[in-house]
């Protein structure tokens, strides 16, 4: 996306409706989960989300969230998380120290991990974010359809 572009998006922001800021949220999440590419999205109603310049009146529409069967499929699991920590690894290296030169060590619940050469530090793709310590990886795609449904934990759980 062009740099003007952008930051035009972003001054947009403060004047999007709470509906439009999750639409916001939940489409930039797909696209980060589903290896940042373009989402083909359309709403199943086939309404426009409302332009920031128009009235306050059709900014206050309620945006349409699509089912679950109408959301991209997104793939979880030991596979995936590997695949993005190699990319993470590359990108960043050491996460302790930020150094560059890091070997393959093994594997660990079927996630690779890593030693940095300098610190002598293993790592995995999750260590210092905020999964982390998160179990279950097979339910973080039911728990994370919830959250943007916007559903209570006691619902969440018996999905």
């Amino acid at each position: 996306m062009d740099v003007v572009k952008f930051e035009e998006w972003l001054c947009g922001m403060p004047a999007l409706t709470l509906a439009q800021r999750r639409e916001a949220w939940r489409m930039l999440a797909l696209s980060e989960a589903t290896d940042g590419g373009a989402i083909e999205y359309e709403m199943s109603s086939g309404a426009d989300i409302p332009d920031v310049g128009r009235e306050a009146a059709k900014d206050d529409l309620p945006m349409p969230v699509p089912s679950s069967s109408e959301r991209p499929s997104i793939r979880v699991g030991a596979d995936v998380v590997a695949e993005l920590g190699q990319r993470r690894v590359d990108s960043i290296g050491c996460p302790h120290c930020e150094w560059r030169h890091v070997v393959r060590w093994g594997q660990a619940s079927g996630i690779p991990r890593y030693r940095c050469s300098a610190c002598r530090r293993t790592f995995n793709a999750l260590t210092k974010t905020p999964l982390a310590h998160l179990r279950m990886k097979d339910k973080w795609v039911t728990q994370t359809e919830a959250m943007i449904d916007g559903v209570s934990t006691a619902t969440a759980a018996k999905r």
